[in-house]
């Protein structure tokens, strides 16, 4: 096996067998990302709890379901590194190899090494680098996004954001912080919850009816009036007029 190989391999393992080990990973990050969102929660999972197929992450800072019978395999990957720091990740994907979620381990290589020793593995060549993106995110300063939820900060309400894509569903909850544009992408980034939103990627919020306690759903609508998977939920006052 070469050195590149035994930076990235499929583990032996059932996924829910890799899964239940991720409290033994110390800090992590879980990653749910579809296109052009991104929602990472971050923190340590104390403790994984199931029913059937589905997963529960239990934690001060995750707060997650996953649909464990979607993924069909997961894969281990060292090659990523921030300031010499190794970051590795599990990735949990479908039939199609498509990664459903990820979790990247925050305290390096180590508490992974020893978490996931007990699997063993199949050698895999690293990932080709991403071809450049011919259209670079840009961020207007009207753009349809960033408006609830600068409303929300604005009125100071306490608003739970929530990605669902299929097999995984993950959310944080409350108050909007300060949101930084930057590369062209909404950015609200806290200790422990991480959202990163293409600028144009949000076409229109389609809001639902006002619930008996007063709270309302905004589902985030982009290209083809098609939803993607970003939802806020709170009062109905916090996101401004319907």
């Amino acid at each position: 096996m070469s050195e590149e190989q035994n930076l990235r391999r499929r583990l032996a393992a059932e996924p829910f067998d890799v899964f239940r080990r991720v409290p033994l990973l110390g800090r992590i990050m879980i990653a749910v990302r579809d296109e052009g969102v991104v929602l990472e929660r971050i923190g340590v999972v104390e403790r994984v709890e199931r029913d059937g197929n589905m997963l529960f992450t239990m934690g001060k800072a995750h707060d997650s379901e996953i649909d464990i019978g979607r993924v069909s395999r997961t894969v281990v990957d060292y090659s990523s590194q921030m300031k010499g720091k190794v970051l590795p990740r599990i990735e949990f994907q479908d039939a199609s190899e498509k990664i459903i979620f990820s979790v990247v381990g925050l305290e390096g290589a180590e508490p992974f090494d020893a978490g996931l020793k007990v699997f063993g593995g199949i050698g895999l060549p690293p990932l080709s680098k991403p071809a450049p993106d011919d259209e670079p995110a840009k961020l207007d300063a009207a753009d349809a996004g960033m408006q609830p939820l600068r409303a929300a900060r604005e009125a100071e309400a306490e608003i739970t954001i929530e990605m669902r894509c299929p097999g995984v569903t993950q959310r944080w909850r409350g108050l909007v912080p300060e949101i930084n544009p930057a590369m062209g992408f909404i950015n609200i980034i806290t200790s422990d919850f991480h959202l990163h939103l293409r600028g144009g990627h949000v076409k229109h919020w389609q809001r639902s009816a006002p619930a008996a306690d007063g709270s309302v759903e905004l589902m985030a609508v982009g290209a083809n009036d098609l939803s993607l998977g970003l939802f806020l939920r709170g009062p109905s006052s916090a996101f401004g007029a319907a």
